[in-house]
């Protein structure tokens, strides 16, 4: 397990079949991390072949922890881009280079931008056929807010990628690729476009800029950093997850673009997800914001202020969870058999700190009944999905009092389909959904009867006519 103090979190989000995934999976592979890289874990997910939950993962690069946190691409899950952007030092927005923007793509940017988080575009699968790196970017600028600077640009030979060209050296960042005079000249355009938006951010390096003075990497990527933490700077990267280009260029940006957060005094933590895990039960996910948590440490929940006593702290090494004891400041923890935290508490050494700002969860908006197929498991199915919905804020379940029937509530009916399946998987029981029945306060409690004669001679054959009204329960 790597031991190493500081880390930075990443959270990668953007729209189904984009590429997240397999990026994360290559990037854990191409810093050697040894053991399993799968993210997608869960039999619900490996039967859809799409994300569905939160996936945490780690590594080590050039000397520095990374923890990566990967959410799903459907709209119906956008509860876990909430929960991963809340816990990231930085986000990584792919985008699929055919398909540049899409739904989840401008939800994802406006959770980032809600949150204050610096970001980075990685603009994936330029190897596709109808992949055009200019319409990507002309795109992502004209549908996302943001200046967006790329420090590289991709190299073709006809319609074809070949690789990238670092916009600083005009150099390509892997292999020993000829680059054209025409691709150095477009190199220094884009470097100086680069340098003039990030001068916006930095006076020293405007002055170089204004007096015509030579101007370092560092210089300018200290600049880079500025305006991304302000969230007006996006820096963009290029790539392709199939054939490993980008990958590792992608690692090396991380690590001079993410910032170096100062370590505050005392402990304190952020429950950030929650999960069931088949051998370990209940399992709250924490970004460790400052100091550190270890077995035997006596924390406060900040919002009930009851003493936490911290018994099992587990790390990541790769995409598997184990047992480390121990997790330091900037890094992402697991801990265990802890009852009674939410979504969003704050663990903190004095039960008197300040609480984080609550995570923003959209509300349920897609209600059904639901029953146990076999009216045997209808108590097991209750309890089960109490179990569930305690680690979903985007889940409830609730026995209507007058109608009796059991409702549960979420995002769409791919997300209560999935919640079937996990049922059934994880629980041995079948359940079925149908509309919810109208909790009528009133009602025909017994029958009545009732006649009306009308009769109204004015002359001639006048009017006359009987109604015969009966209601039944």
């Amino acid at each position: 397990m790597i031991g190493m103090r500081h880390a930075h979190s990443v959270c990668f989000v953007g729209h189904s079949g984009s590429g997240k995934t397999a990026l994360a999976e290559a990037m854990l592979r191409a810093a050697g991390t040894a053991g399993d890289t799968a993210l997608d874990r869960t039999p619900e997910e490996k039967h859809r072949r799409q994300s569905i939950d939160l996936a945490v993962a780690s590594c080590a690069w050039k000397g520095r922890k990374f923890d990566f946190i990967v959410t799903p691409g459907l709209g119906e899950f956008v509860e876990e881009i909430h929960k991963g952007v809340a816990a990231a030092d930085l986000v990584v927005l792919v985008v699929n280079a055919e398909k540049p923007v899409e739904v989840v793509t401008e939800q994802a940017w406006d959770i980032r931008r809600a949150a204050g988080r610096p970001a980075v575009v990685f603009v994936n699968m330029l190897d596709k056929p109808l992949a055009n790196p200019e319409t990507a970017l002309a795109t992502v600028r004209q549908s996302l807010d943001g200046k967006f600077v790329p420090l590289q640009f991709a190299l073709r030979d006809g319609d074809k990628f070949v690789g990238l060209v670092d916009v600083f050296t005009g150099a390509p960042t892997a292999g020993k690729l000829t680059v054209s005079e025409e691709a150095k000249v477009e190199a220094e355009g884009l470097r100086a476009e680069l340098v003039e938006e990030a001068a916006t951010f930095d006076d020293a390096l405007l002055e170089k800029v204004l007096a015509d003075e030579e101007i370092s990497r560092d210089e300018i990527l200290a600049a880079v950093r500025a305006g991304m933490a302000a969230g007006r700077l996006v820096p963009v990267l290029w790539g392709s997850v199939p054939s490993g280009q980008g990958v590792q260029e992608l690692l090396d940006a991380i690590l001079v673009l993410a910032q170096d957060e100062t370590d505050a005094p005392g402990t304190r933590l952020r429950v950030f997800s929650l999960a069931l895990d088949p051998y370990l039960g209940k399992l709250s996910y924490v970004k460790v914001l400052s100091g550190e948590v270890r077995d035997g440490d006596t924390l406060f929940n900040v919002g009930t202020k009851d003493k936490l006593q911290i018994r099992d702290v587990y790390g990541f090494a790769g995409a598997k969870i184990e047992k480390t004891g121990h997790a330091g400041a900037g890094g992402i923890a697991a801990l265990g058999k802890l009852d009674g935290l939410a979504l969003g508490a704050t663990i903190a050494s004095a039960s008197d700190a300040e609480p984080e700002p609550p995570i923003p969860f959209p509300k349920p908006v897609f209600i059904r009944a639901i029953a146990a197929k076999s009216q045997a498991d209808e108590e097991k199915v209750s309890t089960a999905l109490r179990d569930l919905v305690t680690t979903r804020a985007t889940l409830t379940f609730h026995r209507d009092a007058v109608t009796k029937e059991g409702l549960v509530a979420g995002m769409g009916d791919v997300q209560l389909d999935v919640l079937a399946e996990r049922l059934r998987n994880k629980y041995g029981v079948e359940v079925q959904y149908r509309v919810p029945k109208v909790p009528y306060r009133e009602t025909v409690r017994k029958s009545a009867s009732a006649m009306y004669r009308h009769k109204k001679q004015t002359g001639g054959h006048g009017q006359f006519g009987e109604v015969h009204l009966r209601v039944d329960p």
